[in-house]
Order: structure tokens, then C-alpha cells, then sequence
């Protein structure tokens, strides 16, 4: 066998004890039964008293505690119970719980309780509790099986069930003698406590049923059908318990200690079915819930991020295209209007220096007429390239209207703003496909005007100067 399938069988024996671990529960209560039945001479005993008491009071402590945490816990979750089954479980366990403690604080040897401990009254205190729990233990597989719904006051349930301890403690405390006898001193068990137990072990046996019958109900969820499963083994021990009580011949052998001790397996059954029901279900789908939460927490973050940065990016791309010449990619008038005013509009004491340059292309319209549109496009786009990685990458080149541009220097004064007009004359000449002639005007803040019309029009008179001398120029030369 290759080690992929030791893996692949230890990993399935592994999935089967832990989610089947209550089915093997069932498999040493057999094996004992089996040898005790096939046995008996070997395996029977007879416990002394005082060994026996200590046995007897720590199994039965267990039961009564595992009956009233059961209850608890029910109780405690009542408000996320919406089950009939598992409340008249609660109620069922909290008799049954309290009347299996006085059970055993009236057994025999034990200190008084009340009146005298004996064997006729601790198995009486026994009947009754065991035919308290089966037909409890009945109700609530009927209704599991019907899938009822709890829509009572709990108040009501618990104090019709305090009222019922305390007759039955009055009553087989203070009036034995109105109950028919369950064991006789000296011959043991009645017949009547013998047929009793038989009753108890039907009626077990029918809430096991209903358990097993309501699995196939449609509808039924997953979490309902394993507490099904857990309550139908649990009733299946529990008449194994049941079983051993009607065989034994002394209150201290061994057949009276198996079935205590099957009791509080079973009892334990029924807890861990209850508790996963009203406690582990809830906390793991609060926890599932929490889980999805969190994810969906981590997804609506990166979904708001992402839109987040879409909506920046969206917004710079339209801050850009509101403040750029779509032709271009200069920016517009509007954008260098606001800027111009922004450097004026700082504090008079900084007196923040900056030069601008107006340019046109020559005899654009020419070039528009004889060659067209598409073309005089290009040499506005060429232009604005050219002049751009001339200037420096902080300097302002926009387009003003038509084919006239503005170059704004911030920092810049006259003599300095006169040596880059000079570059981007050449670059324009040397650097543009097909080479650009243009007419330039400069103008400097703050010695050329104190506002931004005024350095706009004697830049524009300055440019206006220049392009009428080279139309004089041209005329002289003809």
C-alpha cells in the first residue's frame, strides 16, 4: 500500500471518530452487556456499603449535575430557543435532576434525609423520577417528530415543575404508605417496580423512534438531524440502563452500578445534543456570520478604495480637460487667467516676479489656406511640443485663442524672459518639423504693469510691433 493511501485511510478514520464518536459510545455498553449476559458467574459481584455508597453518590452527582446544567442551558438561551422539543426536555431534566437527588440522598446508608434513608425509599424516589424522564423524554420526541414550535411562558412550565418536586417530595417522604411498594427488604425488587422499569424502556424505546422517524422529515436541517441522532442514541443507552435496573438482586451489585453508570452516559448524550443546539449552533453561526461580515467588511474597503481612486483619477482627468486645450494639450485661457490673477493677488510684500510672452505663427491663415486645416493642427501641436521642452517643466505654456500662445515665467524678469523668447525662436526654427516663424511680445511683473490686462495688452502691442515689422520687412524686399 502506498503512503498516499496510509494517508488517505488514517485521515477517513479520523473524519469518521469525529463526527461519529457518539455511535462508538454504544459499542462498550454491548460488549458489556455481552459478557455480563454470557458471564454472569464471572463478572457479578457484590459491592461492600461504604465502597459502594461512594460509587453510587459520585454517579449519581454527575447525572444530577449534567441533568441541571442541561436545563440551565436551556433557560439561560431561552429567547434563541424556538424548539417545543428542547424546552420540555429543560423542564423534564430539571424534575427529573431534583428528584434524582433526593434518590440519592435517600439511599441506604446514607445520612438521614428528612426521614430515615432506606432502599424502598430511594427506589421509590427512583421510579418516579425514571417514569418522570421517559414520558418527558416521549413528549419531546413527539414533538421533534411534529417539529412543534415553543410558544409558552417558561415562567409557567417552571413553576408547574417546582410544584410537582415538591409533591413528589412530601409525598414519598411523609405518605409512603399511599404508594405502591418498589422493593421489599430482604426480597428485593417488586414485581410492579420490575414492570415499571419494562414500561420505562418502552417508552424510551417509542422516543427513539420518533427521534430516527422526524430525521426524514423535509426541511429538516442539517443541525437538527444530528441532535436527532445524539437523542436517539442517548434514549437507546438509557434503556440499556434501564435494563440493568431490572436485574439486579442487591442495591450494592454490580448490575445496579452498570446501570447508573450507562445513566450518566446517556445523560451526558443528551447534554452535549442540548448544548450544541442552544449554545455551539448559535456561537458558530454568529461566528460564521461574523466571518462573512468581515469579509464582506474587507471587500466593501477594497471596493470603496478602488472607486475611491477611480473617483480621484476621474477627477484629476477632469480638472485636466477643464483646464487644457483639447487640441493642444496646452493649457487654456480660463487656467491662465486664473493663474496670472493668483500671482498678482499674493501678498504685496513678497512682490512675486513673473514675465509672460505672447507668440502667434506667421502668416497662420496662409498656412491654413493653402495647405488646410488638418496641417495648420499640426503646427499648433508641433509648437506647444517644442516650446514645452524648451521652457522649464514649472513654466506655463497655454493657448490664448486661434494660433496665439501664452508663456507665463514665474520668477522671471525682463532681460532673462528677452533670452528665452530668443530660444524658443530657434528651437521653433531648428527643432519643428516643418520649421515655425513666429512674432513674440514679452512683458515682466511688476515693472510693465501692475495688473494682468495690462501686461497682457502691452505684450500683445509688443508682439503686434514685431509682426508689423517683418510685414515691412517683406513689402521693402519685393
Amino acid at each position: 500500500m502506498t503512503l498516499g493511501k496510509v494517508q488517505s485511510s488514517l485521515q477517513a478514520c479520523f473524519v469518521f471518530l469525529r463526527y461519529h464518536h457518539r455511535f462508538l459510545t454504544l459499542v462498550p455498553v454491548l460488549v458489556t452487556l455481552f459478557f455480563l449476559g454470557y458471564a454472569d458467574s464471572a463478572f457479578y459481584r457484590v459491592y461492600r456499603p461504604e465502597q459502594y455508597l461512594s460509587l453510587h453518590t459520585i454517579l449519581e452527582f454527575l447525572s444530577i449535575i449534567v441533568s441541571f446544567a442541561t436545563a440551565s442551558v436551556i433557560f439561560l438561551t431561552r429567547r434563541h430557543i424556538s424548539h417545543l422539543d428542547q424546552m420540555i426536555l429543560a423542564l423534564t431534566f430539571l424534575i427529573a435532576g431534583s428528584i434524582d437527588l433526593f434518590h440519592t440522598l435517600s439511599y441506604k446508608g446514607m445520612p438521614v434525609f428528612l426521614t430515615p434513608s432506606s432502599a424502598p425509599k430511594a427506589t421509590t424516589f427512583w421510579m418516579i423520577g425514571r417514569l418522570v424522564a421517559s414520558s418527558g423524554f416521549l413528549a419531546a420526541s413527539f414533538a421533534f417528530y411534529r417539529d412543534y414550535r415553543f410558544n409558552f411562558r417558561l415562567i409557567w412550565g417552571v413553576l408547574i415543575s417546582l410544584f410537582f418536586i415538591a409533591f413528589v417530595l412530601v409525598l414519598v417522604t411523609y405518605y409512603p404508605h399511599y404508594l405502591p411498594a418498589m422493593y421489599v427488604e430482604g426480597q428485593g425488587l417488586t414485581f410492579l417496580k420490575k414492570v415499571l422499569e419494562y414500561v420505562v424502556v418502552f417508552l424510551l424505546g417509542l422516543a427513539a423512534s420518533f427521534y430516527l422517524a422526524g430525521l426524514g422529515r423535509p426541511g429538516q436541517s442539517q443541525a437538527r438531524i444530528e441532535e436527532g441522532k445524539t437523542l436517539a442514541i442517548a434514549h437507546v443507552i438509557s434503556i440499556f440502563s434501564e435494563l440493568s435496573f431490572t436485574l439486579y438482586l442487591n442495591v450494592y451489585d454490580l448490575y445496579n452500578l452498570l446501570g447508573h453508570l450507562y445513566k450518566v452516559i446517556s445523560y451526558y448524550l443528551f447534554y452535549d445534543a442540548l448544548f450544541a443546539a442552544a449554545v455551539l449552533r448559535p456561537y458558530n453561526e454568529l461566528m460564521a456570520t461574523k466571518q462573512e461580515l468581515s469579509l464582506a467588511h474587507a471587500d466593501l474597503e477594497r471596493i470603496v478604495e478602488e472607486r475611491t481612486l477611480e473617483l480621484r483619477k476621474t477627477n484629476v482627468q477632469l480638472r485636466e480637460a477643464s483646464i487644457r486645450d483639447p487640441l493642444t494639450g496646452a493649457y487654456n485661457r480660463r487656467f491662465l487667467d486664473e493663474k496670472l490673477h493668483d500671482f498678482i493677488a499674493l501678498d504685496s510684500s513678497k512682490m512675486v516676479l513673473f514675465s509672460l510672452l505672447i507668440m502667434d505663427i506667421d502668416r497662420f491663415k496662409e498656412i491654413n489656406d493653402l495647405k488646410g486645416h488638418v496641417v495648420g493642427d499640426q503646427y499648433l501641436r508641433n509648437l506647444v511640443q517644442v516650446v514645452k521642452k524648451t521652457v522649464r517643466a514649472y513654466d506655463l505654456v497655454g493657448r490664448y485663442g486661434g494660433d496665439e500662445f501664452i508663456v507665463v515665467l514665474p520668477g522671471v524678469g525682463s532681460e532673462q524672459a528677452s533670452l528665452t523668447a530668443d530660444r524658443i525662436r530657434k528651437a521653433l526654427r531648428e527643432e519643428a518639423y516643418p520649421p515655425i516663424e513666429i512674432s513674440l511680445g514679452l512683458a515682466s511683473y511688476p515693472g510693465d504693469g501692475q495688473d494682468v490686462e495690462t501686461l497682457i495688452k502691452l505684450a500683445d502691442s509688443d508682439l503686434y510691433v514685431e509682426k508689423e515689422a517683418k510685414r515691412q520687412q517683406v513689402l521693402s524686399s519685393l
